[in-house]
């Protein structure tokens, strides 16, 4: 029987720690100013996310329900675990990211680089971590790029996506951002990639890819793939043809029709992300072993 409750705890993890890192990051890529209640609100919902996602992962060790927790055990690994310090840690950068937002000076900076500290710390929650010596170590480093990449590709699309609200909101500007995202991305896609493959190849093996057909791992192994191509062809689409035509449709005053296809095929992939952080939710509760 599946934990559901721990698969929902791990998604609003990764999801609240993405936004926190992506939004911030693309922001302070184009120079755009983010109002400080929604910095707090982002930091404040990552610190909390990760606090239910601690109780439920003690709670899964321990065998136990999250309102049953021994507290003993809980400072245990908190205190003399690798999965306890890789919170602690979290939770610190969370901190400086919170009080980041609060004082207002450079918080796009501030709490774009604590809460990439605290994203990658996810890291050493799932598969990742179960592995010793240089192996192990190379691992941690592929989880941790892999993290950060596909946290900053999904809270770029978040950040472009509300900017095409209202759609005859759109300018020269976000054309233009459009379009560098369009370059950066590709960076991010090829980081994404070559991580996830290491990520596979350590956890599955040769032996392990061939049987992923017939494992319910596999299978969603199989679907996330599925996802992130279709992520591949929307972003293929918005740089070949739609951001084309939103600068075009820009420059002559008339961005209502380019604006709205734009945001359409964006919700799109930011759907398609979202379920991705979904299925990562559930693989990391399961064995990939057949």
């Amino acid at each position: 029987m599946e934990d559901w409750g721990g698969v929902a705890a791990r998604f609003s993890v990764y999801l609240t720690l993405c936004f926190a890192f992506g939004i911030p990051l693309q922001a302070a890529i184009d120079g755009w100013r983010l109002r400080r209640r929604w910095l707090l609100e982002m930091t404040v919902a990552a610190s909390v996310t990760s606090v239910i996602a601690l109780l439920a992962q003690v709670a899964e060790m321990a065998g136990t329900s999250t309102l049953s927790i021994d507290r003993d055990l809980l400072w245990t690994i908190i205190g003399e675990t690798s999965l306890g310090t890789a919170f602690v840690v979290r939770f610190v950068a969370l901190g400086v990211a919170v009080a980041g937002a609060l004082c207002g000076y450079r918080a796009v900076i501030i709490v774009c680089g604590a809460s990439g500290v605290a994203l990658s710390t996810v890291a050493w929650t799932g598969h990742g971590a179960m592995q010793d010596g240089v192996a192990g170590t190379w691992h941690l480093i592929a989880d941790v790029a892999h993290l950060l990449a596909g946290g900053a590709w999904l809270g770029a699309i978040a950040l472009l996506l509300s900017r095409l609200v209202p759609v005859r909101g759109a300018t020269n500007d976000l054309a233009t951002a459009l379009h560098r995202f369009a370059t950066s991305g590709s960076v991010l896609v090829a980081t994404i990639v070559l991580s996830g493959a290491i990520n596979v190849g350590m956890i599955l093996g040769m032996q392990g890819v061939a049987t992923l057909p017939f494992t319910l791992y596999g299978r969603l192994l199989l679907t996330k793939l599925c996802l992130f191509i279709m992520m591949l062809l929307l972003a293929a689409r918005h740089r070949w043809w739609l951001g084309p035509r939103l600068r075009a449709t820009v420059d002559r005053g008339d961005p209502g029709a380019a604006a709205h296809a734009l945001r359409r095929s964006l919700a799109l992939e930011l759907g398609a992300g979202v379920a991705i952080l979904a299925l990562v939710a559930w693989l990391g509760t399961l064995s990939p072993s057949p």
